[in-house]
C-alpha cells in the first residue's frame, strides 16, 4: 500500500512524498523540534536535495492512505461515498488541529488496521461503529 504525506505550508507551498520510500527520510529536530528535514536520495543513496521547513509554517499535514481501515470494512468498499466523506472529514477538519492531527497520525501508524482486522473477526461490532460513523457522515455532510 502507498502512503502519501502532503504537507502545505502557511504561504501555499505543497510537499507530496512517500515517508516509507528508501528514496525519502523525515527527522523532525532543530530548536525545541520546531523544524522538518526532508531528504531526498537517488539510486546511489546520495542526498539529491533537501528540504527544510518550519513546523510551525504548517498549515495542514495529510497522510493520505489508499484505503481508511475502519470505513472500508463497515461500508464493504473503498470508493463508497461514506469513506470519501470520511476523507474529507480526516483532512479538512481532524488535520487542522494539533489533537486531530495526533489523531490521524496514531490511526496510520497501525491502530486502525488492528481495529479494522478486529472488525473483521467480530462481525457484530460493525452495526455499532456504523451507527457512530452514520452519524459522523451525516453531521460532516452537512456543512
Amino acid at each position: 500500500m502507498v502512503v502519501k504525506r502532503t504537507i502545505k505550508t502557511r504561504d501555499g507551498k505543497i510537499i507530496s512524498f512517500d515517508p516509507n520510500s528508501q528514496d525519502t527520510t523525515v527527522k523532525e529536530g532543530g530548536v525545541v523540534g520546531e523544524m522538518l528535514e526532508i531528504k531526498y536520495y537517488d539510486q546511489n543513496s546520495q542526498t539529491t536535495r533537501r528540504e527544510y521547513i518550519d513546523k510551525r509554517n504548517i498549515e495542514s499535514d495529510v497522510s493520505c492512505n489508499v484505503i481508511c481501515f475502519i470505513a472500508t470494512v463497515v461500508y464493504g468498499n473503498e470508493n463508497a461515498t461514506e469513506v470519501q466523506v470520511l476523507r474529507n472529514f480526516r483532512d479538512n477538519e481532524l488535520n487542522q488541529s494539533l489533537l486531530g492531527r495526533k489523531f490521524v497520525r496514531a490511526y496510520y501508524s497501525g491502530l486502525g488496521k488492528m481495529a479494522s482486522e478486529a472488525l473483521k473477526k467480530h462481525h457484530s461490532l460493525i452495526p455499532i461503529v456504523k451507527t457512530g460513523l452514520d452519524i459522523l457522515v451525516e453531521k460532516y455532510s452537512s456543512k
